[in-house]
């Protein structure tokens, strides 16, 4: 498909596909993929899955765009429109790709704070576990919780996740860090309901540094996010290198 329109950048990971271009091309460009998912692997799109998103708003509701929803629309089962399972409308603000959040920084900040939200069970969770399993609740938050976000460390601009609300709400670094720390004090003192001001503020700290400086390798988000940012934009920045540029 890339090599077929060339105007477009067709970009897929796992069951993802993006297709980026002018309308028209990157309409056409989502037929001839779709035809291929078709044929040669017998996969039936639905229109529900699909996001239309354009950096520009005044451009939404224009004949190019709606005849891509249209073809959308066309390519999925009757029983599936019926079901409300639609092409999803025009978007100006971002979209999700990839699990990446791409758009405008409220957008961006918006689906991260609703990534930070989806961890707080697992947190509560550790926090009762560590009263009797201390070494396993450590295990989980060490290389299974704090990881995680160390993925949109590497994809989001630091100055969305570094952003303090208006109304002075701690910025998403601000609530990761703060929930670990409170997480690490719930484990360490077997004390569910305990916070980082049980713990000294040196113990903080040592906590973040590496297991081979004498710390538990649990990063400090706001103090590498700069460093991450860097690092993954070099890795997309090689890869465009070698395929779109």
């Amino acid at each position: 498909t890339q090599a077929a329109f060339p105007g477009c950048i067709v970009i897929a990971l796992h069951d993802d596909v993006e297709v980026c271009g002018p309308p028209d091309q990157a309409r056409a460009a989502l037929a001839h993929l779709l035809d291929a998912a078709t044929q040669r692997c017998g996969l039936t799109p639905s229109g529900h899955k699909f996001t239309i998103y354009t950096t520009d708003s005044s451009s939404i509701g224009t004949p190019a765009l709606v005849e891509v929803e249209d073809t959308v629309a066309r390519w999925t089962d009757q029983a599936q429109l019926d079901a409300g399972k639609r092409c999803v409308a025009h978007q100006s603000d971002g979209m999700i790709a990839a699990g990446v959040p791409i758009g405008t920084d409220s957008f961006s900040k918006a689906c991260l704070r609703e990534k930070v939200a989806s961890q707080e069970r697992a947190h509560s969770q550790l926090r009762r576990l560590g009263e009797r399993y201390t070494q396993v609740a450590y295990l989980l938050l060490r290389y299974c919780l704090v990881p995680r976000f160390c993925f949109w460390l590497r994809t989001v601009p630091p100055r969305v996740l570094q952003d303090v609300d208006a109304d002075g709400s701690p910025s998403v670094l601000q609530t990761v860090d703060s929930r670990q720390r409170d997480t690490l004090a719930c484990i360490l003192t077997d004390s569910e309901d305990a916070t980082a001001d049980a713990l000294p503020a040196l113990a903080l700290e040592q906590a973040a540094l590496p297991a081979k400086c004498g710390g538990v390798g649990l990063i400090s988000h706001m103090a590498v996010c700069h460093a991450a940012y860097v690092a993954g934009y070099t890795v997309a920045l090689a890869y465009m290198r070698a395929h779109h540029m």
